[in-house]
């Protein structure tokens, strides 16, 4: 018997997928506005804007995946509480790794320079 999970990982990486473009735009632009001096409120509200976007896109993105989902799969990309605060987290936490990517790879750049 077929279990109704297993394709559960396939659409994950089909919306990780298509909301990374947005995490690398993301790390661009608020890798260099951390490094300039100056306006303080800026990186707040490029941060605050990027997670209600990215949040909109998979708000979007999760009732299509819920329909090419088996009987199985659609209660995991229902939107619940729990759904939103899942993606929520995920949000938060990919959004700082791709901070920190930024950094190290401009690190690496400086290193290559010298």
């Amino acid at each position: 018997m077929e279990s109704p999970y297993r394709w559960t990982w396939a659409f994950l990486l089909a919306a990780s997928l298509l909301v990374f473009p947005g995490y690398v735009i993301y790390s661009r632009i608020m890798g260099q506005a951390l490094g300039a001096r100056g306006r303080r409120w800026f990186p707040v509200l490029l941060t605050v804007s990027s997670f209600f976007v990215i949040q909109a896109f998979l708000l979007c993105v999760y009732p299509c995946l819920g329909k090419l989902a088996g009987a199985g799969l659609k209660d995991y990309f229902v939107l619940t509480p729990a759904t939103l605060l899942r993606n929520g987290w995920w949000t938060a936490v990919n959004m700082a790794l791709s901070i920190a990517v930024f950094y190290v790879r401009k690190a690496d750049d400086e290193k290559d320079a010298l």
